[in-house]
């Protein structure tokens, strides 16, 4: 038995076709006569108001018939698209959200005293940044000072940047007397070699006599900028060839072996004071030029290349990185471990700044107020030429050595936190007669056994013993404000007017910035966090300088050292009277609690939940949802955009949730410095690509599909390695589908929607039903599919596919005894217009097509369409 269902004047007319089955395990359709047959279609047509056709989520338009399964495949609905909530649970109820309540007429703006990070670089000299670089001298300014003294030198660039400036000119800005684009050009009298910028001879083998010639006639040609010899036999560099002004060099497709040409291009240079010009070369595809990248970008490391790089700037079509430049000195000197990180420094420092700056403007470093290099993997620093210096920031990086820190008078803001191999003592004794500092940051994070563990009393302890008698402006350390506890033993006994608030009842209104204790934002807080009044959610005061919001209150409370639990408890509460969520029903089957800023939950009341949503939400771990795991009816999952660093931890809870279908994971930290971050996901969840119907199926805003599945299992190394990629893909479609492992008994499948383009029926002789829509299989698949195997087949839906050849098509059909048949929405068949029935009919030859064929996408076949059958070929 199959079903189809189509729709005409909002009218769901649902068929069913019954035809007598030898195999059919039904008795009632052994006996059935075919007049009898007939009065049971036209007996079941019924009006169906509001019904729901269940169609595939890849199809093109809009279909009115689709194929029934007695087990259909159910798609569940993908989460919608949520974006970052920037503003997460900001509620305003009084005038006071943002300007402080006063008494009096005018109100004197009043500002905390927060060290401004920003500086502006206002003294640093602007200069027209140079189209190339310059050779580098290094930084030692004894050297530069000498070099500038001696009478000798009138000018301390090099040759090749006196006078006029030379950028590098496309094939388009060459005027067509420099240009030559042929060898024929190049030996002809009519170009003046001596005036040549731009030569390209490519593809154009050459013969030793010609290779010959070919150098002899470059050797002319001293103004040469851009040379491109692209697979034309030559095994090297001419031996008298001297390219002066190269900028641009393509030598790829040729039979280049070993560097001494790489050489002889950028060591002799008769005109140039220092090194070649030379920023880009092209070697790809030379013979035996394997792995030739790194030495290449070792031996030109000390080209001039631009004002803010030195040595080469692309190699072939890829452009050289800093990391790649560092790798090659690491490789090439293993007897000097502190090259790579002296070398790191320094052309971190020309990329900043500039080469040309830092070489002729006279201490240029020495001008600069903000230095800032966060998380660029620095292990050795010298800070000392940097004078002026108020804000240094080295944070997130690898140092093991940082000095020069004495020798800034100025510093205001130093950040060197997350440098867990730094030394203390070496960095505070750098500090000891520092006046200056108004913040600093120094602690580790996610390492709970360093001595400068974040949040450590000990550290911060030791940290302000040596910076506060100095540093008399000193607000932070490690952006956590100084409290008076830490400054002054006496100010546990000054404390906040907590007791005295709490017993002013009426109180709504109270003003107290500007004094000693409300230096911070934070002063502000730990006073609310003191108050057992701002444990109620309808408290009376409202308004402490400006409104207090549930955030306050609950950071407050957490600042105080209040549990994360009853703090979160607190802001559900006032989160449900918002949302008008009734958390006392237990049978609750829908919850959500999207941008309410969560960052703990117990859902071990809802038992009974289905769905659970909590899109831009602070969780950090799945451990904070208190008992997910025992959710077992959860049917999809949304925490997208919340703070979860691990996948590992989302794996350990999903994999203990058996009904879980829909996932949403995008927006976390784990999700964001992936390519593809739902491969990477699905390889931790084996059972997907193991288990037979697995429930999960939709990943945030899709489902996944077969190939992602597939991908997976080849990161995790459990795909069936003795058959190929396509079958894999076949089997993997087969085990999320199928309504049971034994594919030799199988009678029907739906396999819409995988992405497939080879199939194997070999596996699945007794089908009866077959829906292979939406997918991406083409004549030559289906033909080399062994369909024509399924002689009991008599429903076969093939629309949305890549048909192009009807006849080849219609030579497949002629070997099955289908009834019902889709193949619209194919290049061959696009719509079922009566010339396309009609044709499709011309074409087929097996004439049990016309007994056994009843439906051809939805409509009943009728006599008018076996008309013409087989006419094609009667008439060859």
């Amino acid at each position: 038995m199959f079903l189809f269902s189509y729709h005409i004047c909002d009218i769901l007319v649902e068929i069913i076709v019954l035809h007598d089955y030898e195999q059919s395990k039904k008795p009632s359709n052994k006996n059935l006569s075919e007049t009898d047959f007939e009065k049971k279609v036209n007996s079941i047509k019924v009006k169906i108001k509001d019904a729901v056709v269940q169609t595939s989520p890849k199809q093109s338009r809009k279909r009115d018939y689709v194929l029934h399964f007695s087990s259909p495949v159910v798609y569940p609905p993908a989460l919608p698209q949520v974006g970052m909530n920037k503003d997460l649970f900001n509620q305003p109820t009084t005038e006071y959200s943002s300007a402080p309540f006063s008494f009096y007429h005018e109100e004197i703006e009043e500002t905390y005293p927060v060290p401004n990070a920003v500086v502006p670089e206002t003294e640093l000299p602007i200069i027209q940044e140079p189209q190339e670089g310059m050779h580098p001298y290094g930084f030692d300014q004894i050297d530069l000072n000498t070099r500038r003294a001696q009478p000798a030198v009138q000018d301390i660039k090099p040759r090749f940047l006196v006078g006029k400036g030379n950028p590098m000119r496309t094939f388009n800005q060459t005027p067509p007397q420099e240009k030559v684009l042929t060898y024929q050009d190049l030996n002809s009298s009519a170009f003046n070699l001596s005036l040549l910028t731009y030569i390209c001879i490519v593809d154009y083998p050459l013969n030793n006599k010609t290779k010959k010639q070919l150098w002899k006639r470059l050797t002319l040609c001293p103004l040469v900028e851009t040379l491109i010899l692209k697979n034309v036999g030559i095994g090297g560099i001419g031996k008298n060839a001297r390219f002066p002004n190269l900028r641009f060099c393509d030598l790829s497709q040729n039979r280049i072996k070993t560097f001494r040409s790489i050489r002889k291009i950028t060591k002799y240079s008769l005109n140039l004071e220092l090194t070649p010009s030379m920023r880009f070369v092209n070697l790809n595809d030379n013979i035996r030029m394997d792995a030739y990248r790194q030495r290449l970008i070792y031996i030109t490391r000390n080209l001039k290349g631009t004002n803010r790089m030195i040595g080469l700037v692309q190699i072939d079509d890829t452009p050289i990185t800093k990391e790649e430049r560092i790798k090659a000195i690491e490789v090439h000197e293993p007897t000097n471990p502190n090259s790579a990180s002296i070398f790191r420094w320094k052309i971190l420092l020309i990329e900043r700044f500039g080469h040309k700056q830092l070489q002729t403007i006279p201490d240029y470093l020495s001008l600069v107020k903000s230095v800032t290099f966060p998380r660029l993997n620095l292990a050795l620093c010298d800070v000392s030429m940097f004078l002026n210096a108020q804000v240094v920031d080295f944070s997130g990086n690898q140092l093991t050595s940082f000095t020069g820190l004495q020798h800034l008078k100025h510093l205001r803001i130093l950040y060197l936190n997350d440098n867990p191999d730094l030394d203390t003592n070496a960095v505070l004794q750098q500090l000891a007669n520092t006046e200056t500092l108004e913040s600093f940051s120094f602690h580790v994070s996610n390492k709970n056994t360093h001595p400068r563990l974040s949040g450590s009393r000990e550290y911060r302890a030791s940290i302000l013993k040596q910076l506060i008698p100095k540093n008399r402006n000193l607000l932070l350390i490690d952006s956590t404000t100084i409290n008076f506890n830490e400054r002054v033993d006496a100010y546990a006994h000054a404390g906040y007017p907590t007791e005295i608030l709490d017993n002013l009842s009426n109180l709504e209104i109270f003003a107290i910035r500007g004094n000693p204790n409300m230096k911070s934002p934070q002063d502000r807080l730990q006073l609310i966090g003191l108050m057992h009044s701002m444990k109620q959610i309808d408290a009376p005061l409202k308004v402490i300088d400006t409104e207090i919001t549930i955030y306050d209150k609950v950071e407050g409370w957490k600042l105080v050292g209040g549990a994360l639990k009853d703090a979160e408890q607190f802001k559900l509460a006032y989160i449900t009277g918002i949302k008008s969520i009734n958390l006392y029903d237990h049978t609750l089957v829908n919850l959500e609690l999207c941008d309410c800023a969560l960052e703990y939950l117990d859902v071990s009341p809802y038992v009974n939940l289905k769905t659970l949503l909590l899109p831009n939400n602070r969780f950090k771990s799945l451990d904070n949802l208190h008992s997910l795991v025992k959710l077992t009816e959860l049917f999809a999952l949304d925490i997208r955009h919340n703070e979860l660093a691990s996948a590992e931890d989302v794996k350990t809870h999903i994999l203990q949730m058996p009904n879980l279908q829909v996932l949403g994971i995008f927006g976390n930290p784990f999700t964001k410095n992936s390519n593809n971050y739902r491969v990477k996901f699905l390889c931790l969840l084996p059972p997907i690509y193991q288990t037979h119907k697995y429930p999960l199926s939709v990943l945030d805003v899709s489902e996944i599909t077969p190939e992602e599945i597939y991908e997976s299992s080849i990161n995790s190394t459990k795909a069936d390695s003795s058959i190929d990629r396509k079958e894999n893909l076949f089997n993997i479609a087969l085990l999320r589908r199928a309504s049971s492992l034994e594919y030799s008994t199988l009678t029907e499948i739906d396999l819409r929607g995988c992405g497939l383009s080879s199939l194997f029926f070999n596996k699945l002789p007794q089908l009866v039903v077959l829906n292979l829509s939406d997918n991406s299989i083409t004549d030559s698949n289906l033909k080399e599919s062994a369909i024509h195997h399924l002689q009991s087949l008599k429903a076969l839906d093939l629309r949305n596919n890549k048909f192009k050849d009807l006849a080849m098509l219609c030579k497949i059909i002629d070997l099955l005894n289908v009834e019902t048949l889709f193949i619209e929405e194919n290049s061959c068949y696009d719509k079922d217009t009566e010339k396309d029935r009609i044709r499709f009919f011309k074409k087929l030859t097996n004439s049990k097509i016309q007994t056994n064929l009843k439906f051809l996408n939805g409509v009943e076949v009728t006599p008018k369409d076996l008309a013409k059958f087989g006419k094609t070929k009667a008439r060859k």
